[in-house]
């Protein structure tokens, strides 16, 4: 019978922070590991998500490389100062799954991304997107052990991409 894993801890924390670049890693366990790095346990509907202290990437346990990858772009926009030029930034999630062959991996990680950036549920900020991925980890891709998420703001801003008859951009 299978281990129910909806149970389990999603575990976030920060492990780099610079000029144009974050990274985070968002983890299963069972139970939170050290008590001491905790800043916010969630209730109510985030039962079971966790997020850390910031950890340098030299301190975090290695689980080995990645299984897979994904890289996609997205494009910013500062609503505050009403702006029509728009920042560039790229994505990069990494995952580790746990008792999955490599073709139910590709299988499992193209299925999340597509849920992920479903146009009518994309979240309109970071909060919101990185919530977004511990719900699915928690709720609905229980064999993913593990995500790193890298977003690189990329250098200078850009004009915001021709919409055609529709709404739909124009390459």
């Amino acid at each position: 019978m299978a281990e129910d894993r909806t149970a389990d801890k999603i575990v976030l924390t920060p492990t780099k922070k610079g000029g144009r670049s974050t990274t985070l890693v968002m983890e299963r366990m069972k139970k939170q590991a050290d008590e001491s790095q905790v800043i916010h346990v969630a209730g109510g509907n985030h039962k079971g998500i966790i997020i850390n202290r910031n950890i340098p990437k030299d301190s975090a346990k290695s689980c080995g490389p990645a299984d897979l990858q994904l890289q996609f772009k997205v494009f910013l926009q500062d609503v505050t100062k009403h702006e029509r030029l728009l920042t560039q930034e790229q994505r990069i999630l990494r995952f580790w799954y746990e008792d999955l062959s490599q073709a139910e991996q590709m299988i499992s990680a193209h299925e999340f991304f597509k849920e992920l950036v479903r146009p009518s549920e994309f979240p309109k900020d970071y909060v919101g997107f990185i919530k977004r991925i511990m719900k699915m980890m928690q709720q609905r891709y229980t064999s993913v052990q593990k995500i790193e998420c890298e977003m690189t703001q990329l250098e200078g801003l850009v004009e915001p991409p021709l919409r055609g008859p529709g709404g739909k951009i124009q390459l």
